[in-house]
């Protein structure tokens, strides 16, 4: 390293990074627990060098940056090789922003080389806790929609990140008691303002989530798990308290599947759009999940 180099290029070094942490926090992006991939971090902060400080040529250059960054998620690019990869991106998205190269030129926007996750992958992504690209990345695309708190409807933000904790839709209890192994999973996580996991042994999810929350109102209930891309009506089955054992772990099996695949598949819509650098907003997916044509 050419350290009179570096000194000398000091001011240029903590723009980049601090212009990168902005655009990072403004996704959702807000500590280390929560990056999908590190990859990204040198990458988007040496671009900055290339991209104005004002006007809507900065505005173009950011929503290049906020692909990028959401492909490098969504993707299996930087699976492997990753250090490799990134130099090969950072170089052809340094000359897209100089206007040398078109959009093409940049191997990451290459949709048929790297796709963008599908429901399946994401039904079978690991929970979000453990430092998987995928998992952390599932999580991401709720911090991105605010992760609206169960309780007391507190957007999540870089203020009180750390006071969020990693929930169970479908409780953990019910599900060990139906012999349900993959609790685990990204699908079945929220992060809420929330300090334990009470012991609600068979209770339903939707009737254990109304009783603790008090929720009373089906709107607000659907906006605040929209902002997690919760599906309502997947969530509403339940009904497991006075079943034998063998209707009742059936039951909870096919709700559970259900209720997986269901969310995994808005996942892949909203993976979908940030991969191409569109917007993405709750309301969306409150249309969704309310069966409107969004």
């Amino acid at each position: 390293m050419d350290k009179t180099l570096m000194m000398n290029q000091w001011d240029k070094m903590a723009y980049g990074l601090n212009q990168m942490a902005n655009l990072l926090a403004g996704e959702g992006v807000f500590d280390e627990q929560r990056l999908p991939t590190n990859a990204v971090l040198w990458v988007i902060a040496a671009l900055y060098s290339a991209i104005p400080e004002a006007g809507d040529r900065r505005g173009w250059c950011e929503r290049l940056l906020r692909k990028y960054m959401w492909r490098a998620f969504l993707t299996d690019r930087y699976e492997s090789s990753a250090p490799t990869n990134a130099y090969a991106d950072y170089v052809a998205l340094r000359a897209v922003l100089l206007g040398e190269k078109g959009e093409e030129a940049v191997p990451i926007f290459d949709g048929q080389e790297y796709e963008t996750a599908k429901a399946g992958q994401f039904a079978a992504a690991a929970w979000p806790k453990n430092a998987t690209i995928l998992g952390r990345a599932a999580l991401a695309i709720t911090l991105k929609l605010g992760a609206l708190d169960f309780a007391t409807e507190e957007r999540v933000g870089v203020d009180n990140i750390d006071n969020r904790h990693y929930h169970h839709i479908f409780p953990d209890a019910l599900l060990e008691e139906a012999g349900i192994e993959n609790s685990y999973i990204a699908m079945n996580c929220a992060l809420i303002n929330d300090k334990t996991n009470l012991n609600i042994g068979r209770k339903d999810p939707l009737k254990y989530l109304t009783e603790r929350y008090e929720w009373a109102d089906e709107d607000v209930v659907r906006h605040r798990l929209s902002s997690h891309l919760i599906p309502l009506e997947a969530l509403a089955h339940g009904g497991y308290e006075h079943l034998s054992d063998q209707e009742r772990t059936e039951k909870v099996k096919r709700d559970y599947d259900a209720f997986i695949q269901r969310r995994a598949e808005l996942f892949e819509r909203a993976a979908e759009k940030l991969c191409e650098g569109q917007p993405l907003s709750i309301s969306e997916f409150v249309q969704i999940t309310a069966g409107q044509k969004p």
